[in-house]
């Protein structure tokens, strides 16, 4: 009789403790779902934007599930898209940076460019997308810098997976921008923030997210240890954004809009076979390269009647979208081809309106010159420094180094 009770009380206690745990694991549960700093999507640096030590990588985790997603400063899912498809909105800034004094930018930034000292050219035009070409005296050359796609086709870079970091195996500093896409590993991934990578640096960590939600393998023929190439750019506004705000499920979210976006402008599926989830591979479909080609055909070449082009400001369907200017013309021309692709396919997501544009070259110069307010600074590793500030039309982002602005990228409200 004994026995029988005590085995009773076995089986008692043990389903207590089975409710306890499932109770338990329930909680930690909501607590992720309800919790962004939990969200396990991204290599995260440090707080203050310094490189450091990885967290855990984002080929262990599956597609967002969008109706418990991490909660965040700015919501993707609550844009308001106007009659053009393009956002409506008022971004804030997010994520890491301390706040700037003027002292300090000025000793980083270096003597700022007179907006009149800058001339604008334009609009260059082909269907939606509009191009205007900021024009001035360079203040570095680019003969001692490369682009990560350069430094990858001749052997002298390795990106490695898993805690992602680079090998520089050159005599010249590599120059990542951000929104580049590396291809390969065990999962796409793009890199939010410039980085300036000292030559002949070894294991350089910096901060990526997934761009391939699901994929926790190497694809066929790809190697899973390191990143193949970086020829494509984070294409919309809303990517790069979400990057920048470190919020690995509104780069999911955003990734698979703008396939739904292509699919339905182009008439036709554009997700790859290989990975559905694949934003690489949705831009190497043959629907997307035909498409961007014509794109590329019509304004490619059109810096080339000038010597002394700095950067593009883009205007899809009539509305200003994003601007990137360098520190010389032969830094830009290492991107052009890479921030037209990027236009050019975030204006064929949003197909053609009949909106007429308002947008001048007076307009441009204003969008460029702006004074900012809200002024950060971000430490990003290596020899640049991330100065982020908000103006009146734009978000600004000054990748800084030897008291020059080496990259400053715009971002349009």
């Amino acid at each position: 009789m004994n026995s029988r009770k005590q085995a009773l009380m076995w089986v008692g206690g043990g389903l207590g403790a089975a409710a306890c745990f499932a109770a338990m694991v329930w909680g930690v549960a909501s607590y992720l779902a309800r919790n962004p700093s939990q969200n396990r999507g991204t290599e995260i640096a440090r707080g203050d934007g310094v490189p450091g030590e990885q967290r855990k990588d984002v080929r262990d985790e599956g597609p967002p599930r969008r109706a418990a997603g991490p909660r965040m400063a700015f919501d993707f899912d609550d844009v308001v898209m106007d009659g053009d498809g393009l956002p409506d909105f008022d971004m804030p800034i997010a994520g890491g940076g301390r706040p700037a004094l003027p002292e300090d930018v000025k000793a980083i930034r270096g003597p700022a460019v007179a907006a009149k000292e800058q001339t604008i050219s334009g609009p260059f035009t082909h269907g939606q997308l509009s191009v205007f070409l900021v024009h001035g005296k360079g203040a570095r050359e680019a003969s001692d810098v490369m682009t990560l796609q350069e430094a990858l086709d001749r052997g002298l870079a390795t990106v490695h997976e898993g805690g992602i970091c680079i090998d520089n195996r050159s005599d010249k500093a590599i120059f990542v921008q951000s929104g580049d896409i590396i291809k390969g590993g065990n999962q796409d991934r793009t890199l939010p923030y410039d980085y300036l990578i000292p030559a002949n640096a070894k294991r350089f960590p910096v901060q990526v997210f997934c761009v391939e939600a699901g994929r926790s393998f190497p694809r066929a023929g790809e190697l899973s240890a390191s990143f193949s190439t970086s020829t494509e750019r984070l294409p919309t506004k809303e990517l790069r954004l979400a990057a920048y705000n470190r919020n690995q499920g509104a780069v999911w979210s955003n990734v698979s809009r703008l396939q739904d976006m292509l699919g339905r402008e182009m008439g036709g599926d554009v997700r790859g076979a290989l990975s559905t989830t694949s934003l690489q591979l949705t831009l190497e479909h043959p629907a997307v390269q035909n498409g961007s080609q014509e794109f590329l055909t019509r304004l490619i070449r059109t810096p080339d009647k000038s010597e002394d082009v700095l950067g593009a400001v883009f205007v899809i369907n009539g509305r200003l979208v994003s601007g990137d200017v360098y520190s010389s013309p032969e830094l830009f021309q290492k991107f052009w081809p890479k921030l037209l692709k990027a236009a050019a396919v975030e204006s064929m997501s949003v197909g053609r309106s009949d909106a007429t544009s308002g947008v001048s070259p007076d307009s441009i110069r204003e969008f460029l010159a702006a004074e900012t307010s809200s002024v950060m600074r971000q430490d990003t590793g290596g020899l640049a420094h991330m100065i982020r500030g908000d103006t009146r039309t734009a978000l600004v982002f000054d990748t800084c180094t030897s008291g020059i602005v080496m990259h400053r990228s715009l971002i349009a409200k």
